[in-house]
């Protein structure tokens, strides 16, 4: 086999980890929105699913060795990650191998975490006893994490703490998403170490959007793997995820797709 040239490694490696959504979120979402912002991103499924842009049938997790020996197979083969984005964890095992990568990784590498605990109809994704799990033991090993405001609640609820509190409690990035809120306009808050840093308002989009959630923590991690300080990464990935539902893809379900390539 000829290995490719050294001056041809100028693509920048994510390495996606999270489940499969036949519909086009997930880590569809995460490939989809590397390769438009120049980034290739290499994919850990942590589960399969059965479900469409509406409705969650069903959810099969990866074996927990399955999920080690993909990753053991990549980091053996090619050149180091960028960055990292992580998505749904549905159980206590593969959660605990994707704490293992996540410390194996050379400390400089950004962590983007999108705590999916539940589709964008409702359905849960996340079994209970991993929330608690995921914020003792892999939040803390991230550059930042994006929850959005129900989500968040959830996390906190987890952990016996209110969100204040839980905030509080994290060192680094959180930004809070709030596009799942009863307010006028979208307002995402950026918090550093527990401080409020910066907030973001938007106006509010008609109909209802797949994989948002996904796009924008994927977005996040492509400009990290580019070099960008985390909050004009914050910056930037509510701007393209914005620009990407204010031209969305119709394919006919009962929500729109994000348009990751411009057209």
């Amino acid at each position: 086999m000829t290995r490719a040239s050294p001056l041809a490694r100028d693509t920048p490696l994510i390495l996606v980890i999270g489940g499969h959504d036949p519909s086009g979120a997930g880590i569809q979402a995460d490939i989809e929105t590397a390769a438009s912002l120049g980034c290739h991103a290499v994919s850990l499924v942590t589960c399969l699913t059965a479900q469409n842009t509406g409705y969650v049938a069903e959810v099969i997790s990866t074996s927990a060795s399955l999920l080690r020996r993909q990753f053991e197979l990549l980091r053996d083969d090619l050149a180091p990650f960028a960055a990292c984005k992580i998505g749904l964890i549905p159980t206590l095992e593969v959660l605990a191998v994707v704490v293992d990568i996540v410390r194996g990784l050379p400390a400089e590498t950004p962590v983007v975490l999108d705590p999916v605990i539940a589709a964008g109809s409702g359905a849960a994704l996340m079994q209970g006893e991993v929330r608690a799990r995921l914020v003792e033991d892999l939040w803390p090993l991230c550059t930042i994490c994006t929850p959005n405001a129900g989500e968040a609640r959830r996390l906190a609820q987890a952990v016996e703490m209110d969100v204040e509190a839980l905030l509080r409690r994290m060192s680094g990035w959180t930004l809070l998403k709030g596009a799942d809120e009863a307010t006028a306009d979208v307002r995402h808050h950026l918090f550093r170490d527990g401080n409020l840093f910066a907030t973001y308002r938007w106006p509010r989009l008609g109909g209802s959007y797949h994989g948002s959630g996904c796009t924008l923590a994927s977005a996040l991690a492509s400009a990290l793997a580019h070099g960008k300080p985390v909050a004009t990464a914050v910056a930037g990935g509510l701007d393209y995820t914005w620009r990407a539902l204010v031209d969305p893809l119709d394919i006919g379900g009962a929500q729109y797709l994000p348009r990751r390539f411009s057209r």
